[in-house]
């Protein structure tokens, strides 16, 4: 009990000290000294032009409704800190030395560029993998284009959730094909194995879903390619077809080499899924334009 007055001075000083710099009390205190001096100009100046009585009381009463807003303004916002004299506090940065150079310096161009309103071209080497999956028809043993008429179009549902999981981005692809890329813009450390389980995904859910139709069958095969591709943030859509169009390419290309429901891949590609996948040499093949 004889320390009770000892705390109740602590937490009086305390209060004392926490009102007097909290930001309703200053952001309060200059609006005020602002509305006194706002008023006394114009008690001064408005008596000289004649001014009706009700545009003075009318600025008291806009001066007083202002004031609540204040308060709650200073409270949500930094209000307080642009009416006083309070400096900006700096902006805490932890060094890591183990970080990239070159992502460094983009990271801190980055952020200058849209501190200061400056367009900075950047650029960033990224590792993107293809997949490209071709969808075909077969009646009785030949080729029948008919039986995949919108065929895409009711597994779209299924597609969307086997892309999303493995946080894939769609492309456009022609009428019977279905295209992912993987490693932009998301991007991750095994994109390449992302790739491979999604075009796995993709080819036993076409085996599923066969026509009724007696003597019909639905096959589907995939080509999987991993290049390096520069891109620059200030590509537009246009722009990031137009880059991915060569990985696009060789993916198509190699579906000519695929299995029926299997995947042929590159060996950039092959190389990143050893050990994670059954895979077996079908043959060697130069692209005719890229090699």
């Amino acid at each position: 009990m004889e320390n009770e007055p000892e705390k109740a001075n602590s937490i009086a000083e305390w209060i004392s000290s926490n009102w007097r710099s909290h930001p309703m009390v200053r952001a309060g205190s200059a609006y005020c000294v602002a509305a006194w001096l706002i008023l006394q100009v114009a008690e001064i100046i408005l008596p000289s032009y004649d001014v009706p009585n009700w545009v003075m009381q009318t600025l008291i009463n806009v001066l007083l409704g202002l004031f609540p807003v204040v308060l709650i303004a200073a409270r949500f916002t930094s209000v307080s800190r642009l009416l006083s004299n309070e400096a900006v506090p700096p902006m805490e940065t932890a060094v890591d030395p183990s970080c990239n150079e070159t992502g460094d310096a983009q990271e801190i161009l980055r952020l200058e560029s849209s501190q200061f309103g400056i367009s900075l071209p950047l650029t960033e080497r990224r590792r993107v993998t293809t997949v490209a999956c071709s969808i075909a028809g077969i009646f009785n043993g030949v080729d029948d284009p008919e039986l995949v008429f919108g065929y895409i179009a009711k597994l779209e549902d299924t597609l969307e959730l086997i892309v999303a999981r493995y946080d894939g981005t769609r492309l456009a692809g022609g009428r019977n094909e279905i295209v992912v890329a993987f490693g932009y813009p998301s991007l991750h450390e095994d994109d390449v194995r992302r790739a491979a389980l999604t075009a796995k995904e993709i080819l036993e859910l076409v085996a599923d879903q066969q026509p009724d139709k007696a003597g019909a069958a639905v096959v589907a095969r995939a080509g999987l390619h991993t290049d390096t591709i520069i891109v620059d943030e200030t590509d537009g859509p246009d722009d990031e077809l137009a880059m991915l169009a060569d990985n696009n390419a060789v993916a198509e290309w190699l579906l000519a080499f695929a299995p029926e429901g299997g995947v042929a891949a590159s060996e950039a590609s092959h190389r990143q899924l050893i050990g994670h996948f059954s895979m077996e040499e079908i043959q060697r093949q130069s692209h005719p334009r890229l090699g």
